[in-house]
């Protein structure tokens, strides 16, 4: 073996030595035992390991800051990329095979990081804290360890763990302050001022914030920190030192897109403060600097907010119409086409309004996709009925005109005022329940009362304008209770007038129970959902609240033909009142250990004691109780 050979292998074990971290004082044999295993451990899996996660990691981090670009600092995780997640993976698989091959290497340690640290990135909270935890224990004190901890703190912070990652974030931000490690000290005061404001403590957040600015030297974490107390002095009302905040935040950093996110923060600190000029002065020097020309249409949109919100709704209108055209299904698209549609429902153009909001839901922006479909979809319902209302106006007109040869087959008069009532009433819900447009619903449900008088809507309106109405509200509650005394309305009513107080509790349940019963008769299965649904949320403590549960899982199984929803209120039911015969009518056949023939998807089979009732009475097969138990009467639910 040539002297040039031997310098080179006694060289290569030199340098595993190193990295093996063993003491040097190991036997000669031991020594070259665990050297071959480190570079096999090296070589077969750590090294390509450790690229991986390199490159997925910087997808990742990437990714936040193209997010960061467009919307700022999210307030949940962004989700690794697919191809990153795949790397990550692949990470996981071949620091595994260290664990289980090479268990005596020295990159025991830094395998079970890789493996927490890919867990965190997937969004595996829990595998993630626990491989960190297996670290600690493995090498509590080895060079790794302050890391292992910043992560584990990190994890635990995200499965909302407070109980330890607060006395956790807060030893290792002692110790690593003691110990010199400032960034990782700087880093873990971030995860505390998350902590703190999570817990509703903005001065504490805010304390937390400085410090992570003042002990850390990564751009990317001071800016967050400052950004973050632009936050929470947004949350105190404090916009002038928001603003600061913000301002300051893009200073932190060589990153466009944080700078952009924190001014347009800022932008909106000034606006809410009611300062709009300043406001605009901020857009408009963004708008003229050339590093942000491509934002130019982000910029746009926060300018159209603030001019709306300085009243320039002509000049706001024509800045969303323009970017939700040339925006089309896209976030911003989708933003600027709710802002639209909030300006046409203000001013009373609904039909633009329901195109506008239905533009938005062509995008799913998770702040406003809800809101948009449900307006889109209300709006959508107000113009089907106005339509419907507009047609019977004509024929109404034509029968006050005696016109009639023209109809013959159109019905009598009382028959269209009937229907038309009930069509104010349908529209004075959308108003009241949908769009909480209270004023618009008074007049609707006024239009309805005119000609509408039924055991059901009336007392419901009647109820409702009382709560709207204060100086009617007295005599409306009278009204209800005297002409409508089984409705429900009639419990409720009593009890804003303070009326046996100690009857009324007890009886209320079963009044709105029993008014549901009816609605299942007629096969108002809508209203008899609604009904139960509020026995069980007004009165959990009645034994209707059980009956109502088991009632509605009967009637999403039978009559609505939703197995999924029955299976929650079957299960909610052995849950919150598991001795009841009802949940004992239904444990069986929800119960995986069960036998399978009981089971939701198996042909259906009931309970002994219904089937000798089914036998007496075939009339009573698939049929709701009404107020006496099970064994004594019908088989239940609304």
């Amino acid at each position: 073996m040539s002297s040039h050979r031997l310098f080179s292998t006694a060289t290569l074990f030199f340098i595993l030595s190193l990295l093996s971290g063993c003491s040097v004082f190991r036997p000669v044999g031991t020594a070259i035992s665990d050297g071959y295993e480190n570079t096999v451990a090296y070589f077969n899996s750590y090294y390509n390991a450790s690229s991986l996660f390199n490159e997925a990691e910087d997808e990742i981090l990437a990714a936040e800051e193209k997010q960061r670009a467009a919307t700022g600092f999210a307030d949940h995780r962004i989700e690794a990329p697919a191809g990153a997640r795949t790397k990550l993976s692949a990470v996981i698989d071949k620091c595994s095979n260290i664990l289980s091959f090479q268990p005596g290497s020295a990159l025991v340690d830094d395998a079970l990081l890789l493996i927490g640290k890919s867990y965190f990135y997937q969004g595996e909270f829990l595998k993630s804290e626990r491989k960190f935890s297996e670290l600690l224990s493995f090498a509590p004190d080895g060079p790794l360890a302050m890391e292992a901890s910043l992560w584990k703190v990190k994890a635990l912070f995200e499965l909302k763990n407070e109980e330890l990652g607060l006395p956790e974030t807060q030893a290792l931000i002692q110790k690593a302050v003691e110990s010199g490690e400032e960034e990782i000290a700087g880093e873990a005061n971030l995860i505390l001022g998350h902590l703190f404001s999570r817990r509703g403590d903005p001065q504490e957040a805010i304390a937390a914030y400085q410090e992570s600015v003042r002990l850390s030297r990564d751009g990317t974490i001071q800016a967050t920190g400052q950004f973050r107390v632009g936050d929470e002095r947004m949350k105190l009302g404090e916009y002038s030192l928001a603003t600061d905040a913000f301002l300051l935040a893009g200073e932190y950093s060589d990153e466009p897109g944080l700078f952009l996110a924190a001014h347009h923060m800022a932008v909106r600190a000034q606006r809410d403060a009611g300062a709009y000029d300043k406001a605009l002065e901020i857009s408009q020097n963004l708008a003229e600097d050339y590093r942000f020309t491509n934002n130019e249409k982000a910029i746009s949109f926060e300018i159209a907010l603030t001019l709306r919100a300085q009243g320039n709704t002509p000049e706001a209108a024509r800045l969303f119409t323009y970017l939700d055209t040339t925006e089309n299904r896209t976030e911003l698209g989708a933003k600027a086409a709710f802002e639209l549609g909030v300006i046409h429902e203000e001013i009373g153009e609904y039909k633009k309004a329901q195109v506008a909001y239905t533009r938005a839901t062509m995008f799913p922006v998770p702040s406003i996709y809800a809101r948009a479909r449900n307006k889109a979809t209300a709006f959508s319902r107000y113009l089907i009925l106005k339509s419907q209302r507009a047609e019977r106006d004509t024929l109404l007109w034509n029968l006050d005109s005696a016109v009639t040869d023209s109809i013959p087959a159109l019905g009598n008069l009382d028959s269209l005022l009937a229907m038309q009532a009930v069509n104010a009433f349908d529209i004075g819900e959308i108003f009241y329940s949908d769009l909480e447009k209270l004023d618009s619903a008074k007049v609707w449900y006024r239009n309805a009362l005119e000609n509408l008088r039924d055991n059901e809507r009336t007392p419901r309106i009647l109820f409702i304008l009382a709560e709207l109405s204060d100086e009617e509200a007295g005599s409306l509650y009278e009204e209800i209770i005297s002409s409508y005394p089984r409705s429900h309305y009639a419990v409720r009513a009593k009890m804003k007038l303070g009326l046996h107080e100690e009857a009324v509790a007890t009886d209320s349940a079963s009044t709105a129970y029993r008014t549901a019963e009816e609605n299942i008769e007629s096969g108002d299965y809508q209203n008899a959902v609604r009904h139960l649904k509020g026995v069980v949320s007004t009165y959990p403590q009645s034994p209707f609240a059980a009956k109502s549960t088991y009632a509605l899982g009967w009637l999403y199984e039978h009559r609505l033909h939703h197995p999924d929803s029955a299976l929650v209120f079957y299960r909610n039911l052995i849950e919150h009142f598991g001795n009841s015969e009802y949940a004992v009518a239904v444990r069986r056949r929800v119960q995986p250990e069960s036998a399978a023939p009981d089971s939701l998807n198996a042909p259906q089979e009931r309970p002994r004691e219904l089937d000798e009732r089914r036998r007496e009475d075939p009339k009573t097969q698939d049929k709701p109780a009404r107020d006496k138990p099970l064994r004594d009467k019908k088989e239940i639910i609304e």
